[in-house]
């Protein structure tokens, strides 16, 4: 077993961006407050990676749209819930391995 997050919160400020251009990564994430996150990085892509997240919230900052997934437990799961929210990541990846 390797390195287990249990939570990470990156507050909303208004106006300002929470995160862009970073990474989270570890074995198993228990919960991810991304505050605002800017999607666009000119390309450059970023964002978190574990074998499982029990939760992950942000809000886009172009759109101000906020987001809440639970059980991210594999690509597939990830794939529908950015599909059913509605959420375009552009740049941003949620990276189940």
């Amino acid at each position: 077993m390797g390195a287990v997050i249990s939570s990470i919160t990156l507050k909303k400020v208004k106006g300002a961006i929470s995160m862009v251009n970073s990474d989270i990564a570890a074995s198993r994430i228990n919960r991810l407050s991304l505050g605002i996150v800017q999607f666009s990085n000119s390309g450059a892509t970023f964002g978190a990676e574990a074998n499982s997240i029990g939760s992950l919230s942000a809000a886009d900052s172009s759109t101000g749209q906020s987001f809440t997934f639970t059980k991210l437990t594999s690509a597939a799961v990830v794939a529908a819930d950015l599909t059913n929210k509605g959420v375009m990541p552009q740049d941003f990846e949620i990276r189940i391995v």
